[in-house]
């Protein structure tokens, strides 16, 4: 069903924005092949993955099937948090958690940390969590990567939400122009402005 999509993407020239179902090379992998089968063109959405060894092979995949000729993209936002309800399959698996899983784990109404007893209580209720799952060097190595374009994300309700809704542009230049000098500000601004203009014309 899902190449047939992509069938149908190439026939009209409409890439195909993916959100991969997680971080194992396997997904990744298979929208790849998914693409050089049908030929249609892929936007991988928010690339990020939770080891840094995984980041590094994902971004080497990428620009592999980039020098094949496959039109294959990504991008990302320079936060090391991912935003959900508390209530969605996404955490299904929350009864195997340990304590410091929990910890990650930021409820949005009030800016406190879980346990596991608050979020057995959130849970009932329903709302949104932001799970701070990634570590600091893989969003640095995917942000500073010259294969991804910057993005932001989010929601914001009653001034409350996640920060990347407001704050990517700005956190972005500060932290890998400004401050760590990672970048040139003319590379930052490619990364936010020419390289998604250029994904969407294609």
């Amino acid at each position: 069903e899902i190449l047939e999509m992509f069938r149908v993407a190439a026939r009209f020239g409409a890439p195909c924005h993916v959100h991969i179902r997680g971080g194992e090379d396997q997904d990744l992998e298979e929208v790849i092949a998914a693409a050089e089968t049908t030929g249609a063109s892929v936007h991988v959405v928010h690339f990020s993955s939770e080891e840094i060894r995984s980041a590094r092979r994902g971004l080497e995949m990428i620009g592999k099937a980039q020098s094949r000729g496959l039109d294959v993209t990504t991008e990302t936002y320079p936060y090391g948090a991912s935003m959900n309800r508390i209530e969605s399959l996404f955490f299904d698996d929350w009864e195997s958690y340990s304590e410091s899983d929990f910890a990650k784990l930021q409820w949005v109404a009030t800016g406190e940390r879980l346990t596991k007893e608050s979020f057995k209580r959130y849970r009932e209720t329903g709302g949104w969590v932001i799970n701070h799952r990634v570590p600091p060097e893989v969003v640095d190595a995917v942000a500073a990567s010259p294969l991804t374009m910057i993005a932001s994300d989010g929601l914001i309700q009653n001034s409350k939400g996640h920060p990347r809704t407001a704050g990517t542009y700005s956190l972005f230049l500060r932290r890998y122009v400004r401050e760590r000098k990672v970048l040139t500000l003319m590379d930052a601004l490619r990364k936010m402005t020419l390289m998604p203009a250029q994904r969407l014309e294609r």
